[in-house]
């Protein structure tokens, strides 16, 4: 998952330069919850979402970014097949 998610973003121009985090994650297998992977999305520069904001402004706009991301990586595994992709073995 983490190689997709790091070929994802270098098509998209974001490379290793620390300003977007992404991170493969795995379930809490002892939790009583839904067992499944994850992608957490951690940005580090609010400039990459939006600029010429307030703090506050551009705070709220870069964790809903940070979520939006986390949910479009994750989709390219859990709906691998409705987007005419190869299924993950392991998902």
């Amino acid at each position: 998952m983490q190689v997709v998610c790091q070929s994802f973003l270098r098509y998209h121009g974001f490379g290793p330069n620390g300003l977007v985090l992404v991170r493969a994650l795995s379930a809490d297998w002892n939790a009583a919850e839904p067992q499944h992977f994850q992608v957490r999305v951690d940005i580090f520069d609010t400039a990459v979402v939006c600029a010429g904001v307030d703090a506050a402004t551009a705070r709220g706009l870069t964790r809903a970014a940070e979520e939006t991301l986390s949910w479009v990586l994750t989709a390219l595994f859990a709906y691998a097949e409705d987007l005419g992709l190869p299924r993950a073995p392991f998902w």
